[in-house]
């Protein structure tokens, strides 16, 4: 049976607490489909004590200030879950790397574009973050999985940890999109905030100066500028 209709516009919006019956329940399918169809046997994943612990685990991601976790829903329906945030291990620098815990789409919504906006969320996670790298493992008997991160860029990074099956997780990573520069076709306005916006972060970020999205960057050029002013005439 192909997948289901996708009529009916899907969205992608933060969770709270009362979603965590309709994320468990996305999880458990996902996981249930792609470990069979990695050999396991349905009966050992059909455990209420594995359903509990999914269940404890997503509530913890939820109130976690280090997580970011989102879904895709549907007329209403959780369809997809998303899970991101700092790396798990401590040996990974976290002003560097986001970590991509877990996207996950119910089964009967499986080609339908689904994964591929969630994956556009942790982009912009990255982004929004100011950092230059994602991490994520996949159980190397997943193809489904591996085939899809590989299509977005992803790349296996040496390191992998035991897994069921003698199969083990494989650890991925990718170059998150730099941000592009503004291009001027003619001199640009003192009067554009926009324009001005780049022209101050160009003169703060050739000075070694880390630019955040907070900053009110045009105020903190214009401190610079006099700085160096003063101290060239002291």
């Amino acid at each position: 049976m192909g997948p289901e209709s996708m009529d009916t516009p899907v969205m992608i919006r933060q969770v709270t607490l009362v979603d965590v019956d309709g994320i468990v329940e996305v999880h458990t399918q996902a996981r249930t489909a792609y470990y069979i169809a990695g050999g396991l046997n349905a009966d050992d994943l059909a455990d209420p004590a594995q359903t509990q612990r999914r269940h404890d685990g997503w509530a913890r991601a939820i109130h976690s200030p280090d997580r970011v976790v989102k879904c895709a829903t549907q007329d209403g329906k959780i369809v997809g879950i998303l899970s991101m945030g700092r790396p798990n291990s401590p040996t990974i620098e976290a002003r560097k790397v986001g970590q991509l815990y877990q996207i996950h789409v119910i089964p009967s919504h499986w080609g339908n574009g689904i994964g591929a906006r969630l994956h556009t969320s942790f982009i912009d996670y990255l982004t929004d973050s100011s950092l230059p790298t994602g991490l994520l493992e996949v159980w190397e008997r997943n193809i489904r999985a591996q085939s899809f991160y590989n299509r977005l860029g992803w790349k296996p990074d040496g390191d992998r940890r035991p897994g069921p099956a003698s199969s083990d997780y494989v650890f991925l990573r990718l170059a998150a999109p730099a941000a592009v520069a503004p291009t001027y076709t003619t001199e640009p306005s003192p009067a554009s905030p926009v324009a001005g916006r780049g022209v101050a972060a160009e003169a703060l970020r050739r000075r070694g100066i880390p630019v955040f999205p907070h900053y009110d960057l045009d105020r903190a050029a214009a401190a610079l500028a006099e700085q160096e002013r003063q101290h060239g005439n002291g």
